[in-house]
């Protein structure tokens, strides 16, 4: 029998731990807050943790209420065999399959995309195109939504449409290409808490419109760059790379990669060692778009 309280992560563990150290049987990961001087050490048992905030609360049995949980955690499962894959040099097509649902789960997590929907859901007019989006691939569940949105509040409505959301993501991420970058030694890989950077280049009609261009920080050592072979702006020199093969990542690249990552933060910057420190000034961080390299 499930519990009735569970703690639930906007990042997995599974994913947290990647980027962890371990101290007295722990893992802790050291993260810097927005507008902050000095980094924490976060377990990562708790960090981005709370209580039953995915459960289908309109929902009377509890397992039916944690579809969505459920399903994020087949994916988690499966993450560890992705990066063994990596590591050795031979993700395969299923691999990616796995890696797109996974980054997929993880962008309708987070806190920053659930309060984008949530301000969707809040208009009539982008409501409509936000519910017509996440079902061009399945039109018979477009009612449904109207259904949900009208008897329950925003909260309630987006939980349970939470699997359609990433559905819809991961269908789009399907169709992109894609390369995995290795950092440079000695260099890492960042992260944040709000991990798959969607650059959409200024084209803001859709989720993710056919000009995204997206990062991913995989590990600290492996970093995903995709993107669309069809989109009309082309001139990103990681693009003429061997696609779905892993590359050595060149230090401009990573630089300008490293900016992104952190700019994409939405409360948290995560790095990829141990680190205690306090620095003179508060670090700006902000969510804007880098220039072009």
């Amino acid at each position: 029998m499930e519990p009735l309280s569970q703690l639930q992560h906007r990042l997995p563990k599974v994913y947290l731990k990647q980027f962890s150290y371990r101290e007295n049987g722990r893992r802790f990961i050291s993260v810097l807050k927005k507008n902050k001087n000095k980094t924490e050490q976060k377990d990562i048992e708790t960090f981005t943790a709370e209580t039953n905030i995915f459960d289908y609360s309109i929902l009377p049995d509890i397992a039916e209420r944690r579809h969505f949980e459920k399903i994020c955690n087949k994916f988690e499962t499966q993450y560890p065999g992705i990066i063994e894959s990596i590591r050795k040099g031979s993700p395969t097509p299923n691999n990616w399959f796995i890696l797109i649902q996974f980054m997929a789960t993880l962008i309708v997590r987070t806190e920053s995309n659930r309060i984008f929907y949530s301000d969707l859901i809040a208009k009539a007019d982008t409501k409509k195109k936000f519910f017509d989006e996440i079902t061009i691939f399945n039109e018979d569940l477009r009612s449904d939504l109207d259904i949900i949105a009208w008897e329950y509040g925003i909260e309630e409505t987006l939980r349970p449409i939470s699997v359609m959301v990433g559905e819809h993501i991961a269908k789009c991420l399907s169709r992109f290409s894609y390369v995995i970058l290795k950092a440079p030694s000695p260099k890492k890989w960042f992260t944040s808490d709000d991990p798959v950077v969607i650059d959409k280049q200024g084209e803001y009609g859709y989720l993710i419109p056919i000009e995204t261009e997206i990062y991913f920080p995989i590990t600290k050592d492996y970093c995903l760059f995709a993107y669309h072979d069809k989109s009309k702006i082309q001139n990103h020199p990681l693009r003429t790379l061997e696609n779905q093969k892993i590359h050595d990542c060149d230090e401009v690249s990573h630089a300008y990669i490293t900016m992104q990552i952190i700019n994409n933060a939405h409360r948290y910057t995560l790095l990829p060692m141990k680190l205690d420190i306090t620095f003179n000034e508060v670090i700006p961080i902000s969510n804007t778009s880098l220039l072009r390299i």
